[in-house]
């Protein structure tokens, strides 16, 4: 019988720099308008490739982004709040702003406690990715073996390795499975730790890419008009010196209502889905800048290569030893999507800054 090495990268965001998803498919399902902050679907049935007549799956590798999350920046909450309030103090809020800013306290109040942490349904989200992979992959880990997973150190990350492999002992009790999350694993899992000198987050960029990845944002931004709902256009004029800020984070808080549903909390009249989609491809924008997606730029995503080699050196040696089974990874989108570059994924490609003049029209 011949034998298929099975390699999975399972994602927890599309970042699509050449704007393939457009608009008017978010605007069907404004969803993928949250980019980062879409709550993927954790139920959904999915079609799968079958294998070629005469392959069976012999290993699995596997890297995924952490599940749902609380936003990671208590300013994020804090600088929305405090605007408003001033605002109302001054007898500067619209009724929308009125209605907006208890809910955003409510928010608030739950999400303090629990900044950067997996929301319940992130860890829903990974037993729904592992109960899928299960099913797929029935015949190999449908018996005894060994399943081994590292993680992160950050803790969103830790909570979903816990919750995926919960459920693939709960699908196959005989499952040996290891778990780790290491300080001396992050180089690979993160691309980033102590005395890593390949490690990096913002690398100097050309200015003159700057200046054009800068205006193209500015035009993004000056579509978006959350500010003027919520308050008084003279009084933000004079009291808000930072409107783009403000508008990212409203977003930040909004979208990551899609993360939080047992909270009935929506900010969705305050913000459209075209505001999303402006807000969301700024934010694509400083991911090509930072991770060097920009071919006139720095490659700092090559610095993701240790994932690569890991991957690759894990699945030679399953391959010799026939152990584990499966070796999983969990870690965060700054290193998944890189790793989608790298190995020149559909749609990963496509050199960003050949958009940039039709950018804001996509």
């Amino acid at each position: 019988m011949k034998r298929i090495l099975y390699v999975l990268l399972l994602a927890g965001v599309c970042l699509d720099m050449a704007g393939q998803t457009t608009r008017r498919e978010m605007r069907a399902d404004a969803r993928k308008a949250g980019g980062v902050y879409m709550a993927y679907p954790h139920d959904r049935a999915l079609t799968w490739t079958p294998a070629p007549e005469g392959y069976h799956p012999v290993y699995i590798s596997h890297y995924g982004r952490h599940g749902s999350r609380y936003l990671t920046m208590t300013q994020t909450y804090e600088n929305l709040i405090h605007i408003l309030e001033d605002a109302g103090k001054n007898d500067a809020l619209t009724p929308l702003g009125e209605s907006v800013l208890p809910r955003l306290k409510a928010i608030w109040l739950d999400a303090k406690p629990r900044m950067g942490q997996l929301t319940t349904l992130g860890g829903h989200q990974h037993e729904g990715i592992a109960r899928r992979l299960y099913a797929h992959c029935e015949e190999l880990l449908s018996r005894p073996g060994a399943v081994s997973a590292h993680a992160s150190i950050v803790g969103r990350c830790q909570e979903s390795m816990r919750h995926f492999c919960e459920e693939l002992q709960r699908q196959n009790p005989s499952l040996s499975v290891t778990t780790q999350s290491k300080p001396e694993d992050m180089f690979f899992v993160a691309n980033f730790s102590e005395g890593n000198p390949d490690s990096c987050e913002h690398v100097a960029t050309h200015e003159a890419m700057m200046k054009r990845i800068s205006d193209e944002q500015t035009r993004l931004y000056d579509r978006c008009h959350i500010l003027e709902r919520l308050v008084d256009a003279t009084y933000a004029r004079e009291h808000v010196p930072n409107v783009h800020e403000f508008t990212k984070q409203f977003f930040s808080v909004a979208e990551d209502m899609q993360s939080l549903p047992e909270l009935g909390i929506t900010l969705d009249d305050a913000i459209t889905t075209d505001e999303c989609i402006n807000v969301m491809l700024i934010e694509n924008l400083e991911w090509g800048r930072n991770r060097g997606f920009f071919a006139s730029e720095n490659k700092n995503y090559q610095v993701h290569r240790h994932l690569l080699e890991h991957i690759l050196d894990c699945a030679d040696n399953a391959l010799a030893t026939g152990t584990p089974l499966a070796e999983l990874r969990f870690g965060h989108d700054a290193a998944l999507i890189p790793l989608c570059f790298i190995l020149r994924l559909d749609g990963c490609y496509d050199t960003p800054e050949k958009h940039l003049p039709r950018f804001h029209r996509h």
